[in-house]
Order: C-alpha cells, then sequence, then structure tokens
C-alpha cells in the first residue's frame, strides 16, 4: 500500500504519460514484423530462382527460413511444397502446400500443385477433388485440367477423361501430351479422330515414334493396312528398339496376308522382349496362318504360362484344339 501522505496522482501512472510509451513499444513491433516479413519475402524470391534452376534442396532451406520468419506468407509454403514434391517426398509437400492453399483459398495455382502432390502421395480421390476446386477457380489452368484427366484414366472413367483433355485442347491445342492422350483414348473406339489429332501433332513433330506407332494402329483399326504399314515402319527405322512397333507391323502384316513377313517382325520383336506374350499370341495365329497348328498350340501353351487369364489365348487355344479333334476325326 503507497504511504498516505502520497498525492493520489503518484499512485498510478497518468494516461498522458503512459500513451507515448505504449505507442513508441507499437511502432517498433510493427518494424520489427516488417522487417522479417520484407527479409522472408526476399528468401522466397532467391529460392524461387534456386527452384527455376533445380536446385531444389538449396531452394528449400531458404523457403524453410522464409516460413520461420513470416508463417502467414503463403508464397514461402507454395514453394516449399514444389521443392519438397520434386525432391519426392510429397507427403510432406502435402503439408506445406495446404498451408498455402488454407492461407490463400482461391490460389489455383496452389490447389493444383496439393492436387498433383497428392497423387504422388497416393490419395487420388482427394486429388481429384483437390483440382477440381482448382478448375472451378480458375477454368483456364490448363494443368489442372490434364493431371485430372490422368487421375480419371487411372480409375477407368474414360468419358470424363476424355472430357478433360477436350478441354485442355481447347484452351491450348498445342498441348503435345493431351493430344497423345486423347488419341490413346480414342484408338479403339473412334480411330479416325486419332489419326486426326496425331496428323496434328506429327505436323509439328514429324520424328516422334510414338505417334507414329499408334497413328499406325489407328490406321489399321480403321481398316487402311497400307497406311498403318507405313507409318509402323517409320516408327521402327527411328526406334529399332521400340518393340511394340515391330509387334504391331507383324501384326498388320499377318491380317493383310502375309505370314512370312509378320514371322519376321515379330521373331524380332520376341528378341526384343522374350516373355512378352501379346507378341508370343500373334506370333501362334501366324504359324496357325501358315499351317504350322503344333508350333502355334505351342506358342499359345507359352503365352497361358505366362499369363494364365489371357482371354484371347484361351479362347484361341480351345478352338484350336476342337479343330484338331475334328481333324482327327476326319482322318479317321
Amino acid at each position: 500500500m503507497l504511504p498516505a501522505s502520497l498525492p493520489s496522482t503518484a499512485r498510478l501512472p497518468h494516461t498522458a504519460a503512459v500513451l507515448p510509451v505504449l505507442l513508441l513499444v507499437s511502432a517498433l513491433l510493427l518494424t520489427g514484423c516488417s522487417d522479417q516479413r520484407k527479409q522472408a519475402g526476399r528468401l522466397v524470391t532467391e529460392g524461387t530462382e534456386l527452384r527455376g534452376a533445380g536446385r531444389n534442396a538449396e531452394a528449400l532451406r531458404k523457403l524453410s527460413q522464409a516460413t520461420a520468419l513470416a508463417p502467414e506468407l503463403a508464397e514461402a509454403h507454395y514453394g516449399r511444397g514444389l521443392c519438397l514434391s520434386a525432391l519426392d517426398r510429397p507427403a510432406e509437400a502435402v503439408i506445406a502446400l495446404e498451408t498455402a492453399v488454407r492461407l490463400k483459398p482461391d490460389w489455383a495455382e496452389a490447389l493444383h500443385a496439393l492436387g498433383t502432390a497428392q497423387l504422388k502421395d497416393h490419395d487420388p480421390i482427394s486429388a481429384e477433388q483437390t483440382l477440381t476446386r482448382a478448375i472451378e477457380t480458375d477454368a483456364r489452368l490448363t494443368a489442372a485440367w490434364f493431371a485430372r484427366s490422368e487421375i480419371r484414366l487411372q480409375s477407368l472413367q474414360d468419358s470424363a477423361a476424355l472430357h478433360d483433355l477436350d478441354a485442355v485442347l481447347r484452351r491450348a491445342p498445342d498441348h503435345r501430351e493431351a493430344r497423345l492422350r486423347r488419341a490413346r483414348l480414342l484408338l479403339e473406339s473412334h480411330p479416325e479422330q486419332a489419326i486426326e489429332d496425331l496428323s496434328v501433332l506429327l505436323q509439328h513433330d514429324r520424328l516422334n515414334t510414338e505417334a507414329l506407332l499408334l497413328r499406325g494402329r489407328a490406321w489399321g483399326n480403321a481398316g487402311n493396312q497400307q497406311r498403318a504399314l507405313s507409318d509402323l515402319a517409320a516408327a521402327c527405322q527411328l526406334q529399332p528398339e521400340m518393340q511394340v512397333a515391330w509387334r504391331e507391323r507383324g501384326r498388320q502384316l499377318r491380317i493383310t496376308g502375309d505370314p512370312e513377313a509378320a514371322r519376321k517382325d515379330l521373331q524380332h520383336a520376341l528378341q526384343l522382349a522374350p516373355q512378352d506374350t501379346e507378341t508370343l499370341f500373334e506370333l501362334a495365329l501366324t504359324e496357325k496362318l501358315q499351317g504350322d497348328r503344333t508350333e502355334a498350340e505351342r506358342l499359345l501353351l507359352q503365352v497361358l504360362a505366362l499369363a494364365p487369364e489371357h482371354p484371347a489365348a484361351r479362347l484361341e487355344s480351345a478352338r484350336l484344339l476342337m479343330e484338331n479333334e475334328q481333324h482327327s476325326d476326319a482322318a479317321r
């Protein structure tokens, strides 16, 4: 208790005397926060430059320092997430990007990055939901449409994936991977449209062996074996180690009724991949066409030993067995 002799004004500091001190302290705190935020901003800039140069580990250190100085800086968490994803640490990337999105809920690029990280972290359901949010936030973000198409393909949502790829190509007609992916989807059901997509792609990249292979298959599905063989020959010449191109050319040669040439291509394909069941199956059909039923049966048994549930091989093996029995009965 204060002595009674002290005046009342001495018992508590006067408000007018305290206010300047409080204002000074507040100003110092604000200045300190501002300096920290500026420093964090510089670290984000440096980290972004390092990430752009592919130096993700160094960038991560800079961006981690930035988040420590300014935890409210969404850009720092976003950069950390991209670095962690590039360093194949998707679970940590998800945490960093979730923070960025929480701080900036309508940031479409951060939502796209989060969806991609969730997919890498084996969470396709969350990834699809996040990418849908990114698209709803900014429908111009073609990368989000393309990433979502991959998830939908993996979950066998072909129509939905096709919708996403159509959206990508409306916004970015030169998106090569989207054209390839759409062509693969259309190869069996709409080969003419697949041919159109692949022809556009080949106009800009005439040496694209995957596009040549796919267009060769599409021509074959459309019933134009000569054009199919032309594209497949080009693919084999450009990339001789592409086993599937030799196999597909062998198949088309068999369809055109040239089993000798088909056998050569299929045997070459087997040298590149000795246990490829599709090549073995095609060779079995070719041997049957040549009249060597024993060799065809041996090859079909080899296919079924490697892939017991191979539906076409099971069917062809049963058909061959029935035909052999009929021939035996006729011989008697």
